[in-house]
């Protein structure tokens, strides 16, 4: 039997469900399945019989098809034969509605091409993989204006609406293409069977999604052993973004006494191999720092450049600069370390920057200059990174590489603590001194609306019916006392107050339907 003629034979049947057919099942699909299975039983080709397998997994048949499988395997493919034949995870609770579509809201720049006068519906971002949409024909580019009787304003429109719907579900969705508007009818898939049945099929895209499910047990059961397998296949089968999960997995996600960085390291290859520029730094980073895995900078130095030659990945940047800082055997050269620091530094690294101040204050791949270290570190600190305030209260308090200054200790290890940063804290305690800071205690005020007074650090009475005025407005409790708490509630406030601000005045943001994202 000839391959082509295989393929016609599995595409009349593969619409079958991936369950065992039930003894009532109607006589078409039995004598289907049993048109295949005499149609591949004497075959030769383990392919064939895979095909079999993979229409009817628990299938009349599927028994022996196995047996002649490993008959004609002495050494099976034990991922691909695990795949054909793996029972669908059992559901944590019902099934979720899927549509398969990656959405974002239309721009003002888009409007012309759609024919709006203003910005509404939802536009598919990138071509489904799977799922209705797929089968409905939808692509990247189609704009959604009506789901059933609502017209979609926009994309987090549509994601409120069809979240309300089941599998199951019928939906009549009205899309433009090429100012051309049709009404498509289907129904809502679910996301679980679906997702399987694509998996199982090859779709590695499925794969991917499947193995994320089974790991964070929100459709399916949680199960970590599963989930791996699956991202291995999805890796396999060309996604790199399984292959940096899995590298994830080995390496950050599990507990410290269980990671493994050299399995980490073998699927960050994978996924470099694939020209991913994410494995290809993730990759870089465990080749150069990873305790437990063997160093090769040289290795990790080519990562890091194909990295950046091929997006200009600030990351890549800002650790090749500390391979090239020349510790732990690592090539030393200054000036190099300088260049790229100072590089993503620029492009606004947290990090990089302080690295760049501490360059600065040592001299290293640059004349020493203090004032630009404080500088530099100002900036990161200012971009919301602790450990910059904290380095300048500790140079204050110590009184080098600056003059000795305790209210500018004070006021740094401040700012650092209300970031989170617990030895700013206790650099705090160790100079007698309170974790609150009162001028940003008023700064915060005033930027929400409340008076209180001068901002001079000094909280009289008007500071006090302010921190009142706040409290009784936030349900808290009343006390107009200037508490570290009371700080953080204020900046919780501010940066909410930001959030709404930037909203009002910004493009919407792109978005997707709750795990449909498939690209």
């Amino acid at each position: 039997m000839t391959k082509a003629f295989l393929k016609l034979a599995f595409s009349a049947v593969a619409l079958c469900p991936l369950f065992a057919i039930s003894p009532d099942a109607d006589a078409e699909t039995s004598q289907a399945e049993r048109t295949f299975w005499q149609s591949v039983q004497n075959s030769g080709d383990p392919d064939e019989l895979k095909a079999y397998l993979r229409a009817y997994p628990t299938g009349k048949f599927a028994g022996a098809a196995r047996t002649r499988l490993k008959e004609l395997q002495n050494t099976p493919d034990e991922n691909s034969l695990a795949m054909v034949v793996e029972e669908m995870p059992p559901l944590k609770a019902e099934d979720v509605g899927f549509l398969g579509l990656s959405i974002q809201s239309v721009q003002q720049d888009e409007l012309s091409k759609y024919g709006l006068a203003e910005p509404r519906g939802a536009k598919v971002s990138v071509d489904p993989k799977y799922g209705p949409a797929t089968r409905a024909g939808f692509k990247a580019g189609d704009l959604i204006l009506q789901i059933d009787e609502h017209l979609i304003n926009n994309h987090a429109h549509m994601v409120s609406i069809t979240r309300s719907k089941r599998p199951g579900d019928p939906l009549k969705i009205t899309r433009r293409r090429i100012g051309t508007d049709e009404v498509v009818e289907f129904k809502i898939g679910a996301l679980g069977r679906d997702t399987f049945e694509a998996a199982s099929s090859g779709n590695a895209a499925a794969m991917e999604l499947l193995a994320r499910l089974l790991y964070a047990g929100d459709v399916f059961q949680k199960d970590i052993t599963r989930s791996l397998k699956w991202y291995e296949r999805a890796c396999e089968n060309g996604l790199p973004k399984a292959c940096s999960s899995l590298g994830l997995h080995y390496q950050s996600w599990l507990p410290v006494d269980k990671r493994d960085v050299v399995t980490a390291g073998k699927w960050f290859r994978k996924g470099a191999e694939l020209d991913d520029v994410r494995c290809m730094q993730q990759l870089g980073n465990v080749l150069a720092f990873a305790p437990g895995h063997p160093r090769d900078f040289e290795g990790a130095i080519k990562w890091y450049r194909r990295a950046i030659e091929k997006s200009n990945d600030v990351a890549s940047i800002a650790n090749l600069a500390l391979v090239f800082e020349g510790k732990n055997g690592a090539p030393k050269d200054h000036k190099e370390f300088f260049r790229l620091t100072k590089l993503a530094a620029e492009a606004g690294r947290p990090e990089a920057i302080i690295n760049l101040g501490i360059a600065y204050v040592n001299g290293v791949g640059v004349k020493r200059d203090v004032a630009m270290a404080v500088r530099q570190l100002t900036i990161a600190g200012n971009k919301g990174h602790p450990v910059a305030w904290r380095y300048l209260g500790e140079w204050y308090k110590r009184g080098n590489p600056v003059s000795k200054d305790r209210s500018k200790a004070i006021q740094y290890f401040r700012k650092a603590a209300a970031l989170g940063d617990a030895p700013a804290k206790k650099e705090l305690k160790k100079l007698g001194a309170s974790p609150e800071d009162p001028a940003e205690i008023q700064r915060l005020l005033a930027a929400l609306g409340y008076d209180p007074g001068p901002i001079d650090g000094k909280i009289g009475q008007k500071a006090r019916s302010a921190i009142r005025a706040f409290e009784n407005d936030q349900g808290l409790q009343v006390s107009g006392n200037p508490t570290f708490e009371l700080q953080g509630k204020l900046s919780s406030a501010h940066k909410k107050l930001l959030t709404q601000k930037a909203r009002a005045v910004a493009k919407p943001d792109e978005g997707a339907l709750a795990l449909e994202k498939l690209d």
